[in-house]
Order: C-alpha cells, then sequence, then structure tokens
C-alpha cells in the first residue's frame, strides 16, 4: 500500500514531490511583525508551508515547573513565565494565515490544546477554497461576494475578513471578480475595511447599512448618503448598495435609492426588501435614476417574480448552498454591472 496524505491540495509521501515545511515555532518571540517575516523567508526560500506552534502556558505547564537546565544563563525566568512570555497570541492566526496566502505559502500550526485544535480547524482553509471554486465553475455566475450576510460576517474580526478576502482573491479572482462585503457601524471603520479590500484586490464592495442607521436613518436620509458619500470618496471602487427589509429599520426608501444612485460609483442595489411591493418601487426608483445601476435581488422566496419584474441579476446566500438554475440568472443587460453573486461561508462558525 501507497503511504501518502493529503495537505491542502498537495499529495505527500510515496512517489511525491518532497514537500518543504519550514519550522517557525516560536521564533516569533511575541512580534507580529516578525511572524510575517518568518513567513517571507520561508516563501523565498521555496519552502511549500510554514509552521507556527499554538499553544498557551496555562495548559502547557504548571507553575511550579523547574527551570529547563539548558536555560541555565540564558534565561533567568521560571518556565511557566518564559513560556508565556513567546506563546502565539490566538488572535494573530487570521493574520498569519491571510498574510502566508499572500506570499503563495500554505499555513500551519500545531496544536498543543483542543482549544488549539478547534481554532486552527474553523480556518478550514481547504473547505472553503474548494467551495469556493465550486460556485465559480457553476454556468452562469459573474462574481462571488466574499464576507456577505450568509458568511456570517458580522462573528469575523478585521483579520479573519482580510484572511477570508484574500483567499477567495487566491483561488478564483482569475475566474470570476470578486466583491468584498463592508459591514461596520461607523463610517471611518467601513472606509477602513473598503480600503483593506481594494488594497487585496477586490472588484467591488456591497455595502452593509450600519445598526445605527436603525434610529434615524428612515426619518433623516442625509445620515445615508453622507455615509455612502464618505466612503465613495475614500475608495475608488464600485459600490453595491444593500438594501434590507424597511421593517428593520435599516432599510433605505424609494426615494434614497434615487439619491443614491447619484453617486457614480454606485453600480448596484442587492434588494432584500422581502417584500414584492417594496422591491417593485424600489426597482422603479433605480430605474427612474437615469444611470445604470443593476437591481440584484436577493429576495429568495420570491426569486422569479423579481426576475419577472425585470432584476438585472442576483446575490443569493441560498445560491451558495443551492447552485441550480433557480439561483442563477443568465440574462444580459446594458444596465448590468455586476449580474449574478453567490456569497460563500468561509468555515462553520458559531455566533458570539
Amino acid at each position: 500500500m501507497t503511504a501518502r496524505v493529503r495537505i491542502g491540495d498537495r499529495w505527500v509521501g510515496d512517489g511525491e514531490p518532497c514537500f518543504v515545511i519550514a519550522e517557525a515555532g516560536a521564533n516569533h518571540n511575541r512580534d507580529l511583525a516578525m511572524g510575517r517575516a518568518l513567513i517571507d523567508v520561508a516563501a523565498e526560500a521555496g519552502a511549500d508551508a510554514v509552521k507556527f506552534q499554538t499553544y498557551s502556558a496555562e495548559t502547557l505547564y504548571s507553575k511550579k515547573t523547574p527551570r529547563f537546565s539548558y536555560l541555565e544563563g540564558v534565561s533567568d525566568k521560571e518556565t511557566w513565565d518564559l513560556i508565556k512570555e513567546i506563546e502565539l497570541p490566538r488572535q494573530w492566526q487570521g493574520d498569519l494565515a491571510a498574510h502566508a496566502a499572500r506570499r503563495s505559502i500554505r499555513f500551519l500550526s500545531s496544536p498543543f490544546d483542543a482549544q488549539a485544535i478547534d481554532e486552527l480547524a474553523a480556518l478550514d482553509v481547504p473547505a472553503y477554497k474548494k467551495h469556493l471554486r465550486w460556485l465559480a465553475d457553476a454556468k452562469g455566475v459573474t462574481a462571488i461576494v466574499a464576507n456577505g450576510h450568509a458568511a456570517e460576517v458580522s462573528s469575523l474580526s478585521r483579520d479573519e475578513r482580510r484572511r477570508a478576502l484574500a483567499l477567495a482573491l487566491e483561488e478564483v479572482a482569475d475566474k470570476v471578480p470578486i466583491i468584498a462585503g463592508i459591514y461596520s457601524d461607523g463610517t471611518r471603520e467601513a472606509i477602513e475595511l473598503a480600503r483593506d479590500a481594494k488594497a487585496a484586490g477586490a472588484s467591488g464592495l456591497l455595502v452593509f447599512p450600519p445598526t445605527i442607521f436603525m434610529w434615524g436613518a428612515q426619518v433623516k436620509p442625509d445620515m445615508v448618503l453622507r455615509h455612502f458619500s464618505m466612503l465613495a470618496d475614500g475608495v475608488e471602487l464600485p459600490l453595491i448598495v444593500f438594501e434590507y427589509p424597511p421593517a428593520s429599520g435599516i432599510g433605505y426608501s424609494p426615494e434614497t435609492l434615487t439619491e443614491l444612485c447619484k453617486i457614480p460609483t454606485v453600480v448596484g442595489v442587492k434588494d432584500w426588501s422581502n417584500d414584492i411591493v417594496a422591491y417593485e418601487r424600489n426597482l422603479r426608483a433605480l430605474r427612474a435614476s437615469g444611470r445604470p445601476v443593476a437591481m440584484l435581488s436577493s429576495f429568495t422566496m420570491s426569486l422569479m417574480a423579481t426576475f419577472l419584474l425585470g432584476a438585472d441579476g442576483c446575490i443569493s446566500g441560498m445560491g451558495s448552498v443551492a447552485r441550480t438554475p433557480a439561483f442563477v440568472r443568465t440574462k444580459r443587460s446594458p444596465r448590468e454591472r455586476l449580474s449574478t453573486a453567490s456569497g460563500p461561508r468561509p468555515a462553520n462558525r458559531a455566533s458570539p
């Protein structure tokens, strides 16, 4: 029997090319910049992967553990204190994994406890990339949303969002445009996230409504217009407005959508109004704007009806798991910029 194991998309073992893993271990010295530099060195040397260690002093040693003899003359710290000083901060793993992806080298880490296993498994990089490719290969899919609503973006840290986007770009950006979801309750943070997406190579932005809009945006639509205007001024990327149900308190009126359409970089509206009457009003507002702003339905329960009314395409979270003709819109029109998109879920993740 031939002994082989699979690491990502590579087979390792008998008859396969040598798979080189650069051991970074704890040599980052609890310095994130040093950790990235170790990845850079491994990538430049031609290694296939770089491996760190994920542990915590609390689960590895007792505070009563005797000092190691080989550290005599090197450090006067107790064993537990020394290990605590050089442990890899758990929140860095997403950042280091994203940096490794940018350098086209695999990120690995040795887990020393059950929590470390769960955290590393949550990255679930091979499964995420496989799912992205499955979506990109579907006939009619012309763009993919990373960090969208179905991806539980609200539960992701900034580093995890960068990581998810970097993986999507690495895997399928050569086949379809990647649209980055921008979820934030503040305009300044939204601009920072948008700049992250532009720097990574995203083709456009899907802009969520800040939840703070619930307390006044429908009464004072200038809040919405200022948010989008500042975002448009801060980042030169096409913007897709995410329209929530009016009953949520953060949905936009047709009049507000009309004003948003005047922003030159607004190219589409993802309509999740969940009300066919509200949807038709929004569609009429877009058509009357005089600009080529695409109506992208997210009205899963009445998807066909929205197409019959004239939707240019759809952005569907359901389409991420039900890749069927019912969720793939192939109709083209002059006003269509981004016709159909699916938003993948990067990994199994429980909302906090």
